[in-house]
């Protein structure tokens, strides 16, 4: 998913605006842009934001997206 992060800054106005946007440093940012968007920020960002977010994660759900990260695969039915 860090394609689709990555994606995600940009779509939104790259690293300041989102730092701007979450009241965090964009030294922060930037390493998301590494590591991936931490699951709280996300969330934030998703809700905030939920037009870009369906266009970045289509049909990806959050929750979906924070098991896959988690535990390395998708969880089961």
């Amino acid at each position: 998913m860090l394609k689709e992060d990555i994606a995600f800054i940009d779509d939104l106005g790259g690293t300041v605006s989102v730092a701007k946007a979450c009241e965090i440093t964009k030294g922060a940012v930037s390493q998301w842009r590494k590591n991936g968007i931490p699951k709280a920020q996300l969330k934030f960002l998703s809700l905030k934001f939920p037009i870009q977010y369906q266009q970045i994660y289509g049909d990806i759900e959050l929750a979906e997206k924070s098991a896959t990260e988690s535990s390395g695969s998708p969880k089961p039915d």
